[in-house]
């Protein structure tokens, strides 16, 4: 009897401690999920990219960005969708983001169809389950660039403007002089 009694709480223990590590592993399921879930519905492109600038995997914006399904972008290269980039650099720009662990740059991307995207890029070195991977967040500045061209060409237009009214004034005091 004292037995059984012993074996049944040994076995109610196991039982709850194994009801705690299933809630445990729901949640951990469920916060894995909900991490996948908003990182593949963020408005900004995210490349997982290997010690050899092959793509490992993307979100679903960098898809829509580039016009290509998940399983086309899987294993290309960046060469294939970054005109900047170059594999013979890799090795010392992968070591540079080894060292720094985020390094920020511009470039452009070039997608199914051709076009031409100016991008933001953040790069984010990161180890993970024994891999190391860059994590890099990429944002298309199309609209950025655009604004940033028409600041440019207002900037420059008042400068003509200020130096020509500049100069009709200089000429207007020429003349009563």
């Amino acid at each position: 009897q004292e037995l059984v009694t012993a074996r049944t709480t040994e076995l109610m223990a196991t039982n709850q401690r194994l009801e705690r590590e299933v809630v445990e592993r729901k949640q951990t399921e469920e916060t894995l999920q909900l991490t996948r879930f908003t990182v593949d519905h963020v408005a900004d492109a995210v490349y997982w990219i290997d010690p050899q600038a092959r793509i490992v995997d993307v979100n679903d914006a960098a898809c829509a960005l580039l016009g290509y399904s998940r399983e086309e972008l899987k294993g290309l290269d960046l060469s294939a969708i970054d005109v900047e980039f170059s594999l013979a650099r890799w090795p010392e720009i992968w070591k540079h983001l080894k060292d720094m662990s985020r390094h920020t740059l511009e470039s452009q991307h070039r997608t199914k169809d051709g076009r031409l995207i100016p991008v933001e890029i953040i790069a984010n070195y990161i180890e993970f389950g024994g891999r190391e991977l860059d994590c890099a967040v990429v944002r298309d500045i199309t609209e950025r660039k655009r604004n940033e061209e028409m600041l440019r060409l207002t900037r420059f237009t008042i400068e003509r403007v200020a130096d020509a009214i500049y100069e009709r004034i200089l000429g207007i005091r020429g003349a009563f002089a």
